[in-house]
C-alpha cells in the first residue's frame, strides 16, 4: 500500500478548508426572459435564452453548434465597479439533444469556449479561461468554473464567453447562473456525507449518494496506488457509478467540493 496516498485520504477526511462567504454584486439566471430563443437584454452577442437547457431544467443562455453555425458568443452588460475579492462564476455542460431533450454529455475534439474581459471602453485582453478536451469531462451534468477578477479591481468590466465549433459534430452549449460576488467573509461549512451503496459491492453499479442535493461536483474513484480510474460530474443527490469494468478490490470514492473533500472506501468483490 502506498503510504503517502493513506496519509492523504486520512488528512482529506478530517481536515476541510474555510468556505468563503459570497456577497453577490451582480448576477443572472436567465429565468426573468422568455425561452424561446431571445437575447436577453443589455446582453450582446448571439447566445439566447431557452428553456430546459439550464440547471435542474431551468432557462439558460444556449448555442446550437452545426455547419450552419461554427461560433457565437454572448456579452455581459456593464459591471462594476468591481471590487477587490471578486469573482465571476457560471455554470456550464455540452451536450447533444434529441427531440428537445438532452440524452447524452459531448466530448471536445478541437472544440472550445473562451472567457474574455473588456474594461470599460477599453478592449478584450488574451482569454482569462479557455474550456477544451484539456480540461472539460463529458457529462450531462453541470460543472461550475470560476474567473478571478482582482486584476479589475476599480474598474466595470463586461465578460465575453465565446464558443468555437472545431469538427463536424452538432451539439449544444448550455451556460447558467451567470454571478460576479466578492468573498467577505469566512465560514467553516458543514461537511456533507457521502455513503456507497451496496458495499461491499458485486454488482455492475454502485449508487453514491449525499445527505443534500450537490449543484455540479466532481466525483473520481481511485485505485489502492492512488491512481484515478474514473471521473464522473454529478448533480442532485444521487448518481450511479458503472464499476462492471474494474477489476475486483479495493477502490476509494472521492468527491470534489471545492473547499473540501470527501472520500469512502469501496470494495468490489
Amino acid at each position: 500500500m502506498n503510504l503517502h496516498f493513506l496519509r492523504t485520504l486520512i488528512v482529506s477526511l478530517f481536515l476541510s478548508n474555510a468556505l468563503l462567504a459570497q456577497n453577490i454584486l451582480w448576477s443572472d439566471n436567465f429565468e426573468t426572459y422568455e425561452g424561446t430563443g431571445s437575447i436577453p437584454p443589455g446582453f450582446g452577442g448571439g447566445m439566447r435564452v431557452y428553456s430546459t437547457h439550464g440547471t435542474s431544467s431551468s432557462k439558460a443562455l444556449c448555442i446550437q453548434f452545426s455547419p450552419f453555425k461554427q461560433s457565437d458568443s454572448t456579452i455581459t452588460p456593464l459591471i462594476g465597479p468591481i471590487v477587490d475579492g471578486s469573482v465571476f462564476s457560471f455554470d456550464y455542460r455540452f451536450a447533444a439533444y434529441v427531440g428537445g431533450v438532452a440524452f447524452n454529455g459531448y466530448t471536445l475534439n478541437s472544440d472550445a469556449i473562451e472567457v474574455f474581459i473588456a474594461p470599460e471602453g477599453g478592449n478584450y485582453g488574451p482569454a482569462v479561461l479557455r474550456i477544451d478536451a484539456s480540461n472539460h469531462t463529458s457529462s450531462l451534468s453541470f460543472a461550475q468554473r470560476t474567473v478571478n477578477l482582482d486584476d479589475y479591481a476599480g474598474q466595470s468590466i463586461r465578460i465575453k464567453m465565446k464558443g468555437v465549433r472545431g469538427n463536424s459534430a452538432d451539439y449544444w452549449f448550455d451556460t447558467d447562473n451567470f454571478q460576479v460576488s466578492q468573498a467577505n467573509s469566512i465560514e467553516r461549512p458543514t461537511i456533507n456525507d457521502l455513503s456507497v451503496f451496496p458495499n461491499p459491492s458485486s454488482e455492475p453499479t454502485v449508487t453514491v449518494s449525499f445527505d443534500a442535493p450537490v449543484q455540479s461536483i466532481q466525483i473520481e474513484v481511485l485505485n489502492m496506488l492512488g491512481a484515478v480510474v474514473m471521473k464522473k460530474q454529478v448533480q442532485g443527490q444521487k448518481a450511479e457509478l458503472d464499476v462492471h469494468h474494474l477489476p475486483r478490490g479495493v477502490y476509494y470514492v472521492k468527491a470534489d467540493l471545492g473547499s473540501k473533500k470527501i472520500i469512502r472506501k469501496l470494495v468490489l468483490k
